[in-house]
């Protein structure tokens, strides 16, 4: 039997097709034409098919007991009778899947993952049998909004979203006519005096976008406003950010409501969010949940209806990126890892030691989380025409995730080398230098068994088969 085995898998080592990561730094992204989506598939749950080599193995080893019957009807050395070839065989027990989370995590290269050296994906979100992602291409050179789908996580298609106007993306969710993209554009339209308006893109497909008019969402004559998340709750939509006044005046939180994505109504003014600014929201029976800072620290907002909020007395003392619903609780993670029963009152569950999480999911009972850790790389060596530049000492960043069954106790999936920051990394006055990595958010796949994370790159884990 061992020998059986041993042949099986050296078998499958041989057949084994190598797979090479093509990091190329370049612009040979894959361009999906608008209305040229493939047909979709439907989530189903995890499934076993991790188990089917053991099968197989199985399978084999009883032919082997089959042709040589005689043999092990003979007595064994001790005089004992050989076990009987009808005998169960041992069950392999299974591995938990918090276990396998910790292994088995790729890093695509820029031409699987349809990335440019300079494009940067913020948000991702699991639509009906599509993964939709959403950023700028040209980070930081020539930006330009973006979308990106996949049917498994492993294979993207990047959608340049024309808007005609300068407008930056930052989160995306499922709802109204099929998908609703939040973010800011600088204004070329609007109010007098503001600098910058809310922008709305809405697609049905992920490769057609529709555009709020520009200026549709301003609320208050001067004041420059940006979103900077959105989520299905409400009466159809609810998306958040801040508004500022003219000539550095206050600043508020704001929150605005709509039933299909194209039609917007801001929720008038309340005292809660003055001199607040708010950077997320997540659904969160009975109602919902959005969180940021105000002048006295991290915040966190509670409503029932989305009209009427209700400031946490005692908020997290961590500044929170992301929350989910997790049994009958909230889990909050940040600066550190919180839960809540209502959203009103918080209890630390464990601090992130030089790191920080910007993002949270669930898949079958083991909670995701994933961000970035500090690095301290010392002194940057780099070449630049600019005097005193040469050398730097800075901080830097990779990628990191996390894995918890209960939110309390976490574990870090270990660094082979595939959440490092790139080493050399051009940079676009003409420097090199060693540029950090980070994960912005998570997802889980469309078949409901797989996790992809994007960033400044593409991660995905599958379960093993």
């Amino acid at each position: 039997m061992i020998d059986l085995e041993r042949q099986i898998r050296d078998y499958y080592e041989t057949i084994r097709i190598p797979v090479t990561l093509d990091e190329v730094v370049g612009d040979e992204r894959r361009v999906r034409p608008a209305g040229d989506l493939e047909p979709l598939r439907h989530p189903r749950r995890r499934s076993d098919a991790w188990r089917r080599p053991l099968v197989a193995a199985a399978a084999g080893a009883a032919a082997v007991l089959t042709v040589g019957a005689v043999l092990l009807l003979l007595p064994s050395r001790g005089g004992e009778p050989a076990p009987s070839p009808d005998a169960a065989a041992p069950e392999v027990a299974a591995v938990p899947l918090v276990d396998e989370l910790l292994a088995g995590w790729t890093r695509l290269g820029r031409i699987e993952a349809s990335l440019g050296a300079w494009d940067q994906m913020s948000d991702v979100a699991t639509g009906d049998g599509i993964l939709v992602g959403v950023g700028m291409a040209g980070y930081e050179r020539t930006e330009a909004p973006a979308a990106w789908t996949s049917q498994d996580g492993r294979s993207w298609s990047i959608v340049f979203i024309d808007t005609g106007r300068n407008v930056g993306i930052e989160e995306v969710t499922v709802g109204g006519p099929g998908l609703v993209a939040v973010g800011h554009e600088n204004v070329g339209c609007g109010e007098a005096g503001a600098e910058y308006v809310p922008a709305v893109s809405t697609s049905e497909d992920a490769t057609t976008w529709t555009h709020v008019p520009c200026g549709a969402l301003v609320s208050a004559t001067g004041w420059s406003s940006k979103l900077w998340d959105v989520t299905a709750g409400g009466p159809g939509l609810v998306a958040v950010g801040h508004e500022s006044a003219p000539a550095e005046g206050p600043t508020r939180g704001v929150v605005w409501t709509s039933p299909d994505g194209e039609t917007w109504t801001r929720v008038p003014p309340d005292t809660v969010f003055d001199d607040a600014m708010a950077f997320g929201v997540v659904a969160a029976s009975p109602g919902l949940v959005a969180f940021g800072n105000d002048d006295e620290g991290p915040a966190v907002w509670v409503s029932t209806d989305s009209f009427e909020w209700e400031k946490a007395p005692a908020p997290p003392t961590d500044s929170l990126a992301d929350a989910i619903r997790f049994g009958p609780d909230l889990i909050g993670v940040g600066d550190g890892v919180w839960r809540s029963p209502d959203g009103l009152t918080w209890t630390k569950l464990a601090g992130i030691p030089g790191g920080y999480m910007t993002t949270v999911v669930e898949l079958d009972g083991v909670l995701v989380a994933a961000g970035f850790i500090e690095k301290d790389r010392g002194p940057v060596i780099t070449t630049t025409t600019v005097p005193g530049q040469d050398v730097r000492t800075d901080t830097y960043y990779d990628a990191a995730i996390w894995v918890s069954e209960d939110g309390t106790d976490w574990t870090r999936v270990p660094d082979d080398g595939t959440f490092t920051g790139i080493a050399g990394f051009p940079a676009a006055d003409g420097r090199r230098g060693d540029y950090g990595s980070h994960i912005q958010a998570l997802a889980v796949t469309p078949d409901g068994t797989g996790l992809a994370a994007v960033g400044d790159a593409v991660w995905v884990w599958n379960p093993p088969e």
